[in-house]
């Protein structure tokens, strides 16, 4: 049980106690009375074995765009503590679905399909992009951790691109059974909603 204090019995001249602390920091123990110095220890609190997975980055991405900034896997140890790996250890990705990952920014470099923490270290790096609007939950794992996982919903980009559907063939003098559809859409294929009313011209009837 928690406590605040430590008797020297009479007679005696110690006193025991055993200190406990789940976050990784340096502390400074003291051991004071009325009548006494002041005693202090410096004590570094290290993080255990790091076991746990911390995914990290922007929440959302843009269709066709790279990710402005890096995602960022963290191995941390049970108790969220940042702690290094004992050896390089690669970490899976997955979970981006018609995207691609990469290992440099602006998504320039060829695809990736890991990021690894180097011996040492306690991060590994990776962009995101896709061409296409849909949710996705990216994943990193790697054996003895437990995954980390992020949404990252990929929005459409500004529409540039009508799409024109309906019936065919119809009958002549006889309306349409079914209303003809004007899509805007952006340049890589997917739904765009406009900014504000958007008067579209038709012509060929």
């Amino acid at each position: 049980m928690p406590g605040t204090a430590a008797t020297v019995s009479s007679g005696q001249s110690t006193a025991t106690f055993y200190f406990k602390n789940n976050t990784a920091q340096t502390v400074t123990l003291a051991s004071d009375i009325a009548g006494y110095s002041q005693s202090t220890q410096v004590v570094t609190v290290n993080p255990a074995t790091p076991t746990v997975l911390a995914l990290a980055g922007v929440t959302s991405v843009t269709a066709g765009v790279c990710s402005a900034t890096a995602y960022t896997v963290t191995t941390k140890d049970a108790l969220g503590n940042v702690s290094t790996v004992g050896g390089n250890t690669s970490i899976t990705l997955a979970g981006a679905q018609a995207g691609s990952f990469y290992g440099t920014a602006g998504c320039g470099a060829g695809t990736v399909t890991a990021a690894t923490v180097l011996n040492g270290q306690s991060t590994a790096t990776f962009y995101f992009k896709n061409n296409t609007a849909q949710a996705v939950t990216l994943t990193s794992d790697t054996g003895g951790y437990s995954q980390a996982t992020q949404a990252v919903p990929v929005n459409a980009t500004t529409p540039t691109v009508l799409a024109l559907a309906g019936v065919t063939p119809v009958t002549a003098g006889v309306c349409s059974a079914t209303a003809y559809t004007v899509t805007t859409k952006d340049s890589f294929g997917n739904i765009s909603a406009v900014g504000g009313n958007t008067a579209i011209t038709l012509t060929g009837a």
